[in-house]
């Protein structure tokens, strides 16, 4: 469990199952009294990070509708450079890989996401210990 203080995550995916799942491994990682906020394309996620500067860490699926992950997070980080960005994608292309790193994002990790891998993400991002450099990448199974 990460236990430095409460933090707010977003995970933007437009997979209900998904989120729910994303949702259930993050919350076995967080101190209680951690916020979770839930967005279903990559409209919702731009305004909720506009609205929201306490925002900690973003998951970040890249194919949705409306406004796929690529172009919110370009957009996110026209105004808020800082806060980390993890692509989360059932595609493992270095294409995709590449084209989410350049839009912004800090990190791209694959699907289905095991818990090692959501905790070590975690625990990095939200410790402050994460190279910017590092790139995680899960097993498809």
């Amino acid at each position: 469990m990460i236990k430095n203080k409460e933090h707010t995550i977003l995970i933007v995916e437009d997979d209900e199952v998904c989120f729910l799942y994303l949702s259930t491994l993050i919350g076995e990682h967080l101190v209680t009294g951690s916020t979770i906020l839930y967005a279903k394309d990559g409209l919702e996620a731009v305004e909720i990070c506009n609205r929201n500067d306490n925002v900690n860490l973003v998951f970040m699926d890249l194919k949705m509708p409306n406004m796929n992950g690529f172009e919110a997070t370009k957009k996110i980080r026209e105004f808020n450079p800082i806060v980390p960005i993890v692509a989360e994608t059932g595609f493992s292309m270095n294409t995709d890989i590449e084209k989410a790193l350049q839009a912004g994002c800090n990190e791209v990790i694959t699907k289905p996401i095991n818990k090692n891998t959501m905790f070590k993400v975690l625990s990095q991002y939200l410790s402050g210990q994460k190279d910017q450099e590092h790139l995680v990448k899960c097993e498809i199974r």
